[in-house]
């Protein structure tokens, strides 16, 4: 059932934080519909939904002198998002309306115009709520496409889309990029870094055991000086105060709040925490065809590990499709390490960091082979 074999290729997609060029900019006004410079293959306007008594804005792109045969809502990983801008991931857009699919992509709570506050610690399960209300909403407005939903995902989208995917039963297809497993990847993220860093075997295995003594310590109610006497080694090193600064009692006990409240699960063996329970079984009960992108050199998920558990759960009902592609990280950029912080004007000096053609054309040969484009 599975279609697995390995890309030689480069390739890339979007970080949401990169820069576009300032003429892929869309200006929008609330009621009238802008298109992207004299582009005339895409078109744009503003979408709202309700969610939590909170109004969500988001970005419509419908297809310029096509028949729409599908619509895919475009579903972010963890952190701030820049939909409002019209840059997120305008390439990716762009080539969906080339074949005649609408894409829809919203601003979390607090980000662009989106209403409340941003939350970092939303669960997987709340975004997956905020989801489906989304989806809802563009089914009642009838927007072109919307009978034939598709979800395009990125990273912590590995979770949110199954379970949405569970509770409606009228999306159709999902395509997962750098998808992960079902535990937290940041055990994961900070030893393949280390690694590449060039800490030894020993300064590794040193710091992981403090770090997961010190996620113990806080999940269950140490306090800051026990946390702080169980890492000394970790409150040392760059790369953790790199990724959140000085850890100040303030962050610890703020942290710890949220872990305590919302009585995390955590996996006996590797003392993670599960990010969603029953994930395995969740996956199991997808039928709809998926097609998953992995770069081979993500430094933030396991990519072994997330082609296993898909071949284990979602291969069993349902095709599945899986791509890996080498010299890729977690964005399916083309880069010399994938670490974390890799330097992307570094890169593009040695014509690396950019887009590859096989991303869409994997992209688009599936969507293609599946039927979900307008001929």
């Amino acid at each position: 059932m599975t279609s697995f074999k390995i890309v030689l290729l480069f390739s890339a997609i979007f970080i949401f934080t990169a820069k576009a060029n300032n003429n892929l900019d869309v200006i929008y006004s609330k009621n009238q519909e802008k298109t992207i410079n004299n582009l005339d293959s895409i078109r744009s306007k503003k979408v709202t939904f309700q969610f939590e008594d909170k109004t969500y804005t988001g970005i419509l792109d419908i297809p310029n002198n096509k028949a729409i045969k599908s619509l895919i809502v475009l579903v972010p990983g963890s952190g701030k998002t820049r939909v409002k801008t019209g840059k997120w991931n305008y390439e990716l857009r762009k080539n969906f309306n080339h074949l005649g699919i609408a894409t829809f992509a919203y601003d979390k709570s607090g980000c662009g115009d989106s209403e409340g506050e941003f939350n970092y610690n939303q669960s997987v399960e709340n975004s997956s709520n905020e989801l489906l209300a989304a989806i809802q909403e563009l089914r009642n407005q009838k927007i072109p496409g919307s009978q034939n939903i598709g979800l395009w995902g990125i990273s912590r989208a590995g979770w949110v889309c199954p379970l949405a995917i569970k509770s409606d039963n009228k999306i159709n297809y999902w395509i997962s990029v750098s998808g992960p497993n079902h535990l937290d990847n940041m055990h994961h993220l900070l030893k393949t870094n280390w690694t590449i860093k060039g800490n030894t075997h020993e300064e590794i295995e040193t710091l992981g055991k403090e770090w997961l003594n010190g996620f113990k310590i806080q999940r269950s109610g140490g306090s800051y000086l026990e946390y702080l006497n169980a890492t000394p080694n970790l409150n040392k090193d760059d790369f953790i105060k790199q990724l959140r600064g000085e850890y100040t009692e303030e962050k610890f006990l703020k942290f710890q709040k949220y872990l305590i409240e919302n009585n995390i699960a955590i996996d006996k063996k590797s003392g993670l925490q599960i990010m969603l329970n029953d994930f395995e079984k969740t996956l199991e009960q997808i039928n709809i065809p998926v097609l998953a992108i992995l770069g081979e050199k993500d430094s933030q998920v396991d990519w072994k590990e997330t082609i296993n558990l898909y071949k284990k759960t979602i291969d069993k009902n349902t095709s599945l499709t899986i791509k890996t592609i080498p010299d890729c990280n977690h964005f399916i950029r083309t880069c010399e390490t994938g670490g974390f912080d890799e330097n992307y004007k570094e890169l593009f000096k040695k014509g690396l960091g950019q887009t590859c053609n096989s991303y869409y054309e994997t992209i688009n040969s599936w969507l293609m082979l599946n039927n979900y484009w307008a001929k």
